[in-house]
């Protein structure tokens, strides 16, 4: 069986992986959630869900600053990596001695490739289908959109551009991307912010860690909009966590 990943790399795989490693924390959780079980030998210190996986894997660093040593150490069969989580320096080093499935996520479609195509691999007994349906409904759903500024980290200030899986999930909860026309995660100084007027302001839980302490600076540059401090693993993990996600979405907006 010779399967593309969504990088467009072909792989060869003559029976299931027995032995996994996965170097982004979304797709570990989905893994887990899936049952691969054993099969999972070494996942990074961020994949934090479940919280069991930090204790019964192997830690291989973190997701951009992967420890080769460690996967070579643990012969795995087949590595899980992500174009953009990952270092496309440590994917080729791994690749010397280890296939490697690396993932392109930029909505809920490719999130849902993602699960079938490794569920197909892995020998995943895995049904996504109402997760498939549920989504759909999010799209009808009509609300009028508000315009969002979602930011992801502070001195300085980054936000997400239209082409992140984050930026689809802002689009699917019913609102507008101020930043839509900028590409990846764009970096924001004071007078950028204020030209793009916002109504609603997300401040992340994820990569930056904002608190509550943080909304007064963002009152004083936007004092119109309302400002929220939101669940940046709901906007920015794919897998099973869309779950949650979709929860999350029902419930907060």
């Amino acid at each position: 069986m010779i399967l593309e990943d969504q990088t467009g790399q072909k792989i060869a795989f003559l029976k299931a992986p027995q032995r996994v490693i996965s170097l982004v924390p979304s797709q570990s959780e989905f893994l887990s959630d899936a049952g691969l079980g054993s099969r999972l030998l070494g996942v990074t210190k961020f994949c934090v869900h479940p919280k069991s996986l930090r204790v019964e894997k192997t830690l291989i660093g973190g997701t951009k600053k992967v420890d080769i040593k460690k996967v070579r150490n643990l012969f795995p069969d087949l590595v899980i990596a992500n174009k953009e989580e990952n270092t496309l320096e440590d994917i080729l080093e791994i690749r010397k001695f280890c296939p490697v499935w690396t993932s392109d996520i930029k909505n809920e479609i490719d999130a849902f490739e993602m699960m079938d195509n490794l569920s197909e691999i892995l020998g995943l007994n895995f049904d996504i289908s109402q997760l498939k349906e549920k989504f759909a409904t999010l799209k009808s759903s009509g609300k009028i959109p508000g315009r969002v500024l979602y930011l992801i980290w502070r001195n300085p200030y980054m936000s997400i551009g239209g082409d992140t899986f984050i930026s689809r999930m802002l689009n699917l909860t019913g609102f507008d991307n101020v930043c839509e026309n900028l590409s990846r995660y764009p970096v924001l100084d004071t007078e950028a912010l204020e030209q793009l007027r916002p109504s609603h302001v997300f401040l992340s839980s994820e990569p930056f860690p904002f608190k509550r302490s943080h909304l007064q600076e963002l009152m004083n540059v936007f004092p119109e909009a309302q400002i929220k401090l939101v669940d940046g693993e709901m906007f920015s993990w794919y897998g099973t966590r869309m779950v949650k996600s979709l929860e999350y979405f029902i419930k907060e907006f």
